[in-house]
């Protein structure tokens, strides 16, 4: 019988294997480079998406959902917008990069209050936001 791999267990060496394939990018005028960020977005967003409606879960999808907080407070994302020429578009920018904090935070307050259908509802926003943002900027990380 194979052991079965959850979301804990796989989350930590998967994390660390992003980061170390990122750190070789090039860095942003504010120190962290912006492919190490959007790579961990990627990371925890993607890891969210398959448990939303496993309550057994419902910590470590909590703890994604800090840890995508977190990063959308890195200082890359408002270099970004300078280093690429966005500077027209910055409020657009600067708009989804809200929408991210704002649908990020209502998850994990939902997540802590173990409100299934409210993370969901949150989830879905949150991947509307970076899908938006992806299809407006086409990121070059």
């Amino acid at each position: 019988m194979r052991p079965r791999i959850t979301f804990r267990s796989a989350a930590a060496p998967l994390a660390l294997g992003l980061a170390l394939v990122a750190s070789c990018c090039e860095s942003e005028p504010t120190g962290v480079p912006v492919r190490t960020v959007m790579y961990e977005l990627q990371y925890w967003k993607n890891s969210i998406e398959p448990n939303l409606r496993n309550s057994d879960e419902i910590d470590a999808m909590t703890e994604a959902g800090r840890e995508i907080l977190a990063l959308s407070e890195v200082p890359s994302f408002a270099g970004y917008a300078a280093a690429q020429g966005l500077a027209s578009r910055r409020e657009q920018h600067d708009a989804y990069l809200a929408d991210l904090r704002r649908a990020a935070s209502v998850f994990v307050e939902a997540s802590e209050g173990g409100d299934l259908d409210a993370m969901h509802s949150a989830f879905g926003t949150l991947n509307g936001t970076c899908i938006a943002c992806h299809k407006r900027f086409n990121p070059a990380y």
